[in-house]
């Protein structure tokens, strides 16, 4: 709060102290009714965003990854055409001449705009604008669905479930603990689960994957998180034993994939050499 507040409050303290930069700065005018129109359209955008967390979380299934993936395509387009002037609200005034940056502005959000509705066609879109949009949820042994790779993947939704499957195969577990309104698991899901190295890792493992912020049993599974291993942060990931005991945690996120597949390795490496002969 302190960090939002200063951000707000910078610009008019430093307008205060050097008062002459104010006289310099440009009239309002049409420019500074487009920049409202556009912030407006931003302002959808990322209403979309918030109320498919509350969708999933209150399991509505209607402003679900689809769904709000088209909408950012639409309104990305749509700035694009306000911006060249194909769009007359009431109170713009007319756009005589298109300037540079006007032009640049607009050519970045239609490229994006077409960037994302290739994603509405099954095309891969970076996994930056993946993790924030709201995650494929599938049926309970898939869980959250990012490609064709991670489907074919078995996730268990129950911890007793995953450990009596982990006796089974003698098969250390993958314990993801994850929220459906968490974007920096999106943005793991997205970016690292996805890589052949870690795909590869991930079938040597039980995979075991637990909402805490949502779905059926949630509250039960946050608390058991916290009993456990003393933690509510999302993301959190552990490594368990074939017994339930715990080997080794990674708590957050992490951009570098070789840090990622370091811990899968210890994690692989000490569940062998504590698996009895």
């Amino acid at each position: 709060m302190i960090t939002y507040s200063i951000t707000f409050a910078l610009p008019f303290f430093l307008l205060a102290l050097f008062p002459q930069y104010l006289a310099r700065m440009p009239k309002s005018g049409g420019w500074l009714n487009s920049v409202k129109v556009v912030m407006g359209f931003l302002e959808t955008a990322a209403a979309f965003k918030f109320i498919s967390n509350t969708d999933l979380v209150w399991g509505w299934g209607f402003f679900n990854h689809q769904t709000v993936l088209a909408s950012w395509t639409v309104i990305s387009l749509l700035i694009g055409l306000y911006l060249l002037g194909k769009i007359q609200l009431p109170h713009d005034s007319p756009v005589e001449k298109v300037s540079v940056q006007r032009l640049t502005l607009s050519g970045a959000f239609l490229i994006f705009g077409l960037l994302l509705a290739a994603g509405l066609t099954g095309q891969k879109i970076p996994g930056l604008v993946e993790a924030y949009l709201p995650p494929r949820v599938g049926n309970e042994q898939e869980g959250v669905v990012l490609n064709n790779s991670l489907e074919t993947l078995p996730w268990y939704s129950e911890y007793e479930d995953a450990l009596a499957q982990a006796r089974r195969t003698n098969q250390p577990i993958f314990l993801d603990v994850t929220g459906y309104t968490c974007t920096n698991c999106r943005w793991m899901e997205a970016n690292i689960f996805t890589k052949p190295e870690v795909l590869e890792r991930f079938h040597r493992f039980v995979l075991l994957r637990l909402y805490t912020d949502g779905g059926e049993n949630y509250r039960a599974k946050q608390q058991f998180v916290v009993d456990r291993f003393g933690t509510a942060a999302l993301p959190f990931y552990v490594i368990l034993a074939p017994d339930g005991t715990e080997i080794i945690q990674f708590p957050g996120m992490t951009r570098n994939v070789n840090e990622f597949t370091a811990f899968l390795d210890r994690g692989l490496e000490s569940s062998l050499l504590s698996s009895p002969h």
